[in-house]
């Protein structure tokens, strides 16, 4: 099972591709607390720190799903892609206008728990694997439902190479919040409630 994909982007992109990073309500693209200021004066600061690891990418960004597919192709082309989300909360998810275009947001929200931005990811997985398709057939993509991505996606459908992964323990219900989950422990999870994909996990 894989763990978070980009524990490790803000150190190796975050002078250089600040695009591949999540846009907070501010419209800033950095972690949660620092300003632009800070930033500017302790970029290795942030990089080597746990803040660094702790922010989202943005799922439109079309600069990161060629570093992708480039760290993928270097690594020996895999038969799966990780696409696991840094461990953040819904509500620090990207909030620039084309990944929020992409979001079917509930009538009700948990102001504690945002759970509702699996179809921008379905979109994300549904860009990577277009690309990595051109050198691979049976390549696939697989990423967790928890936090951000814990309800199933309401208008996109996503490929049957698809694989969606949750924490043991933890909620596969449309709302609410499962019980934390045992480190380590991971169980694939099928297609839950009301999705336009019917074959969303396999």
């Amino acid at each position: 099972i894989y763990g978070h994909a980009f524990t490790k982007y803000w150190s190796r992109f975050a002078a250089t591709r600040r695009d591949y990073f999540a846009m907070r309500k501010d419209g800033l693209r950095a972690p949660k607390g620092a300003t632009d200021e800070d930033l500017m004066e302790n970029l290795a600061v942030y990089a080597a720190g746990k803040s660094g690891s702790m922010i989202a990418m943005c799922c439109t960004s079309t600069g990161i799903v060629e570093q992708i597919i480039a760290d993928w192709i270097a690594a020996g082309k895999g038969e799966y892609i990780n696409l696991c989300e840094n461990d953040v909360p819904g509500q620090d998810s990207c909030q620039c206008p084309a990944c929020k275009a992409l979001d079917v947001v509930p009538e009700k929200i948990d102001p504690k728990w945002e759970t509702h931005y699996s179809d921008r990811y379905v979109y994300f997985g549904n860009r990577v694997l277009e690309a990595a398709r051109k050198h691979r057939g049976d390549v696939k993509v697989c990423y967790y439902a928890y936090n951000a991505t814990q309800d199933a996606p309401r208008r996109r459908a996503s490929s049957e190479r698809f694989r969606r992964f949750s924490p043991t323990g933890t909620s596969t219900s449309t709302s609410g919040r499962g019980k934390t989950p045992a480190p380590n422990t991971f169980s694939t999870v099928r297609t839950v409630t009301t999705t336009t994909s019917a074959r969303f996990c396999r």
